[in-house]
């Protein structure tokens, strides 16, 4: 279950502030968007600030995370306990695919060819 929640705060975490009606004048907005969030997400993972990481989740990613974890921080700081969390430093964000209200982040790690895929989430 541990790796589970990990996955889904990397992949889920980079979502926050985002959103589309589908219309082509918003969607580089909302590209940007999303790309800044992923970026503060990942510098606050890295400095393993979850109150700053938790600021960048949606209100029911919050609320969610809270349930689980008695706060949004206390979840995070639960989810990344023992992990490698410097992987992600240096880490840049590549495409964003915006579909409806969701996003879909590569980020692309240093010295990595590839980026990290992460589809939109449920």
């Amino acid at each position: 279950m541990r790796h589970v929640l990990v996955a889904i705060v990397i992949c889920g975490g980079l979502v926050a502030g985002c959103g589309s009606d589908g219309g082509d004048a918003s969607n580089s907005s909302d590209q940007q968007q999303a790309a800044d969030a992923a970026k503060r997400y990942l510098q606050a993972v890295v400095a393993r600030d979850w109150k700053a990481a938790c600021e960048t989740r949606t209100r029911k990613e919050r609320t969610e995370l809270s349930r689980l974890g008695g706060s949004c921080a206390r979840a995070l700081a639960a989810a990344f306990a023992g992990k490698q969390v410097t992987l992600f430093e240096g880490a840049r964000v590549g495409d964003v695919r915006i579909d409806g209200s969701k996003a879909g982040i590569d980020v692309l790690q240093p010295g990595q060819d590839e980026p990290v895929i992460c589809p939109p989430v449920a």
